[in-house]
């Protein structure tokens, strides 16, 4: 009988892990329709007014990183599953912003640095997320805690950029 009972837990398991995962990925692929990003028209080619307010939500979006990101870094795992959260809930507002196309230069300058540095600053993220820190007492614990510091540098220094360009073309 306890092999049954065993096998029973075994499968409700399975499947009670199989629909946390099926409601992980509906939840987190979808862009509200009141994104300020849902509506860009990127086959036309976004212009800066229509693209600042997407820019806007993104850095909010990346604001509320930065200090799960840190805590992460000092090894807080609630942060950096928070972290890994608040990220894949980003993810599909920067796909929908264009995802890869905000690399794609323009005519308007400002707006190609804007929509490069907040891709970059979330590629670096997404980095800094992928990178598995190992506990102080792992032989390669140092090393790999220091690529995840760069790698949270390097975000940060493309998230402050793509900040203050933010800041300017919202000044025009």
């Amino acid at each position: 009988m306890k092999t049954g009972v065993s096998a029973f837990r075994s499968a409700l398991c399975a499947l009670g892990l199989c629909v946390a995962a099926v409601s992980t990925v509906a939840c987190s692929d979808t862009v509200q329709a009141t994104s300020a990003c849902s509506n860009l028209d990127q086959a036309a080619g976004a212009s800066g007014a229509d693209f600042i307010p997407c820019a806007g939500e993104m850095l909010t979006a990346l604001d509320q990183l930065v200090p799960l990101s840190q805590a992460a870094l000092r090894g807080n795992k609630q942060s950096r599953l928070d972290g890994e959260t608040a990220l894949r809930q980003l993810m599909p507002i920067v796909s929908e912003a264009g995802g890869d196309r905000l690399l794609v230069r323009s005519t308007d300058r400002d707006l190609s640095d804007l929509r490069a540095e907040v891709h970059n600053a979330v590629a670096r993220y997404r980095h800094f997320y992928a990178l598995s820190v190992p506990p102080n007492y792992h032989p390669m614990a140092a090393r790999a805690r220091q690529q995840a510091q760069w790698e949270l540098d390097r975000a940060a220094r493309h998230h402050e950029s793509a900040r203050n360009l933010y800041r300017q073309m919202q000044g025009r």
